[in-house]
């Protein structure tokens, strides 16, 4: 008999249908039961086992050139502001003031210090109280401040952390950076950024982002005949991230007259034909080519709504302040719109799915492996760290 859909709702159900898929041999794995992407219980979990404590993308370092730059943000449920000091570093705070909890900046831009519009009080770029009008002479400065996050700047892309107790997130992701090293990721640079509202989870988002099975089809019309089933494996997976590889035409490295790509000597010709796609998690889902990176990072909103950054970086030198989208080597600025689209529209269908509370979907392709990978880590996270992978 099917449990009544009250049950499904549950925290202790959603865990354990976790913990079913996480538990599943590699090779004959079955897709989530769909309470998992339904489960309010389960989204304020995450939030506080999982975003609270992980290290999530806000963007890239390139974002914020310029001392006083900054830009706003959440992590999990911590407004951010992430912002370049006079000493050239980044450096990020919490978005909160010390005195009554107000926002002290809002959206992105250009300033020394922060001034709260609720009651003036200043703050220097690195957090410290400045002033604060009118209160008694005992008041003690010192004492108030915008809290410090910690900030790691890996190939390029800014991760915050609200746990001031967090482990360094480079060594967990050595692996990776050995496998990107000759693409020189951090060397590129950002051409467009944008922000949307899909409506699905932000798991289903991630789920369809890290396998490549649905390429073809989902895809048909647009990047689907850059990566035909036989060109696709898996690729490096470990506890916190996984990625599969597609084997691009050898076309695909063609140089053209008048292009504006730098030239990297590191980069090997099977390398340039090699395209890797996946997610360090849990927000961070990004797919690495010899000349670009197009990138996307998740902020739950609901159980059925997900903020969506998405961006593309490229390794080009181009003339002026922005990139001509209609330059024939930037394909992926004209086409990204079309890619996203697809993949939006599929998240909200496989989110309608998940709300019927129909039978558990079906066996995993070979290629969705990331997705089982993506379970255990949820599995880790959301259970305990006892709860080996």
């Amino acid at each position: 008999m099917d449990k009544p859909a009250q049950a499904k709702t549950s925290l202790a159900y959603a865990l354990d249908a976790i913990s079913r898929m996480a538990a599943q041999p590699d090779e004959a794995a079955h897709a989530a039961d769909p309470a998992i992407y339904t489960s309010e219980a389960l989204l304020d979990h995450e939030q506080e086992q999982i975003f609270d404590h992980e290290w999530a993308c806000v963007g890239r370092a390139d974002e914020l050139p310029n001392r006083g730059d900054y830009m706003t943000t959440m992590v999990g449920r911590t407004p951010v502001i992430v912002n370049r000091r006079k000493d050239g570093s980044l450096g990020a705070m919490a978005n909160i003031c010390a005195h009554r909890l107000a926002a002290v900046a809002e959206g992105r831009g250009n300033m020394p210090r922060f001034v709260c519009p609720y009651h003036a009080w200043t703050y220097e770029e690195d957090g410290r109280l400045l002033g604060a009008p009118h209160m008694p002479k005992d008041f003690d400065k010192k004492a108030c401040g915008l809290d410090p996050l910690a900030l790691e700047i890996w190939n390029g892309y800014i991760y915050i952390n609200p746990d001031p107790d967090a482990a360094p997130l480079a060594d967990r992701l050595e692996p990776l950076t050995a496998l990107f090293r000759n693409y020189r990721l951090g060397d590129m640079r950002i051409m467009h950024k944008a922000t949307e509202v899909w409506e699905g989870n932000w798991k289903v988002a991630t789920e369809n982002f890290i396998e490549s099975y649905h390429l073809t089809v989902v895809h048909a019309q647009s990047i689907g005949h850059l990566a035909p089933m036989q060109a696709i494996s898996m690729a490096e997976e470990g506890p916190g991230y996984a990625f599969h590889r597609v084997q691009a035409p050898p076309e695909f490295i063609q140089s053209m007259p008048g292009s504006l790509q730098k030239p990297n000597p590191d980069i090997s010709d099977e390398e340039r034909m090699t395209i890797y796609a996946g997610c360090v998690f849990p927000n961070h889902l990004f797919t690495v080519q010899h000349d670009q990176v197009t990138w996307m990072r998740t902020q739950p909103i609901s159980t059925d709504k997900t903020l969506i950054e998405w961006g593309i970086a490229g390794a080009y030198d181009w003339p002026g302040d922005e990139p001509d989208p209609e330059h024939p080597e930037f394909y992926y600025m004209r086409e990204m719109p079309h890619v996203n689209a697809e993949d939006r529209a599929v998240v909200a269908s496989v989110q309608i799915g998940a709300k019927s509370g129909r039978k558990l979907p079906g066996r995993l392709h070979p290629v969705e492996h990331g997705i089982l990978t993506f379970a255990r880590y949820l599995d880790t996270r959301l259970r305990g760290p006892e709860n080996t992978l």
